[in-house]
């Protein structure tokens, strides 16, 4: 199924997006998904009515229920049961990696403010 498949649920819902330690990313009306390359490509209206662009990297997995989406970075999925894969990647440089290594973001509805 494709990414925009998954997310055409969340139009023009008020979504929230969240890391797994928590910390809110952003917040939004969801007006537009779209794809670019390697990056989705949401498009979010917020509170002060100014749309603001936020891209994400394709997660390894992606998984979907009514209320809310949830974008898997985690190594473990991307290496499944490839022990020495999986070493190499946790042991590596962390100097330059993103907010998203090794965690989830999560997508979920919320009332509107």
């Amino acid at each position: 199924m494709s990414i925009e498949k998954y997310l055409s649920p969340f139009l023009l819902k008020e979504v929230e997006f969240k890391l797994s330690s928590g910390k809110v990313l952003k917040r939004g009306l969801l007006k537009l998904v779209n794809t670019k390359q390697f990056y989705i490509r949401l498009s979010l209206q917020s509170a002060d009515k100014s749309l603001k662009l936020f891209e994400i990297p394709y997660p390894f997995s992606l998984e979907s229920d009514k209320n809310s989406c949830t974008f898997n970075y985690t190594l473990s999925s991307l290496c499944y049961n490839k022990s020495d894969l999986f070493y190499k990647l946790k042991t590596g440089n962390k100097k330059n990696y993103s907010k998203l290594y090794d965690t989830c973001l999560y997508m979920t509805c919320v009332e509107k403010r």
